[in-house]
């Protein structure tokens, strides 16, 4: 890939460590015992869509569009692969390369949207969140790789709000209204 041509203008990628894992896995049976009751030490791959993440940095947001452009042309997406049961839907073939959600771009209240309504479904732009990043979910040699994408300025803040902010301080009324 020419990371120039596709709008991109540097990669970093990590492998979730085992703490923050076990972390994930105890948080989302606690907010959603009825989804996630199922949810164990044997399965979690099935469940959990950001064991591998890929973050892509692009200099302006006008650059997502060739990354989005050059990614439909290499990833299947077809909504009948979405995920809803995410037992039932595991596809167990490890060649079968596709997404396995609709992309999702978090904005927040205020963020022009109209880079995105001219591509994506309305339904696939979320403005509650206190970052910006766009994300895909994708299967890929039978495990789902969470892509990010955002400009460096986007990262630099999330890298922040990561930090001090996600996810031991989320419901502190004072960093709330320092970082939405």
């Amino acid at each position: 890939m020419n990371i120039s041509e596709n709008g991109i203008h540097s990669i970093r990628t990590r492998v979730k460590d085992a703490e923050h894992l076990i972390v994930k896995i105890i948080r989302k049976r606690q907010e959603n015992y009825k989804k996630y009751r199922t949810l164990d030490k044997d399965n979690y791959e099935k469940f959990l869509t950001d064991l591998i993440g890929i973050r892509c940095f692009i200099l302006f947001k006008a650059d997502w569009k060739k990354f989005h452009a050059y990614l439909e042309e290499k990833i299947e997406d077809n909504p009948q692969y979405y995920l809803d049961d995410c037992l039932k839907d595991f596809d167990e073939d490890t060649e079968h390369t596709y997404m396995a959600e609709m992309p999702k771009v978090h904005i927040r209240d205020g963020d022009a949207r109209e880079i995105y309504e001219t591509v994506l479904p309305p339904d696939a732009i979320k403005n509650k969140k206190i970052y910006r990043s766009v994300h895909y979910i994708v299967k890929y040699h039978g495990v789902y790789i969470e892509i990010q994408v955002r400009t460096l300025f986007e990262e630099g803040w999330g890298e922040i709000d990561h930090h001090i902010v996600y996810p031991y301080y989320q419901d502190d009324m004072l960093f709330q209204q320092y970082t939405s």
